[in-house]
């Protein structure tokens, strides 16, 4: 009997290593997942400048209206600076019509030879004169 203890012995031993064996094998395999987890915790640690991953749904709604206001504001501000661009090209364009009005009026006088010599002499406007019917030659 002393055989048959000693032999039911050593099967439990056997059984108890490949216990043993089968916990370390369980005890490495969490401690890489136990390591991974760490290593995603780091990661979000390191990312935490991410406002979304700290906020509660509510605050993200939230933000996003907030946001959306905002873009609606710059959308309503740009609107009425495109509408102040074109007053100013329409103005820009009206002075420029009766700018070219003017000029052929004063280069039709002066081929006709009927502008005053003495305003022209008064305010120095003889270079300037000649100067704009040139351009408007080349306008034409």
């Amino acid at each position: 009997m002393n055989v048959f203890f000693v032999v039911q012995l050593s099967e439990r031993l056997k059984k108890h290593d490949d216990s043993a064996t089968e916990l370390l094998i369980r005890g490495r395999s969490l401690q890489r997942r136990e390591e991974a987890v760490a290593e995603l915790s780091a990661a979000l640690t390191a990312h935490s400048g991410v406002p979304f991953l700290q906020s509660s749904r509510p605050d993200i709604v939230k933000e996003l209206q907030q946001e959306r206001r905002v873009l609606l504001a710059l959308r309503q501000e740009n609107d009425e600076l495109l509408e102040a661009v074109q007053e100013n090209g329409d103005a820009i364009q009206y002075v420029m019509k009766k700018y070219r009005q003017h000029s052929k009026k004063l280069c039709d006088l002066r081929e006709q030879d009927t502008v005053c010599p003495s305003i022209i002499d008064k305010y120095e406007l003889g270079g300037e004169v000649h100067s704009i019917c040139a351009v408007e030659t080349l306008i034409r």
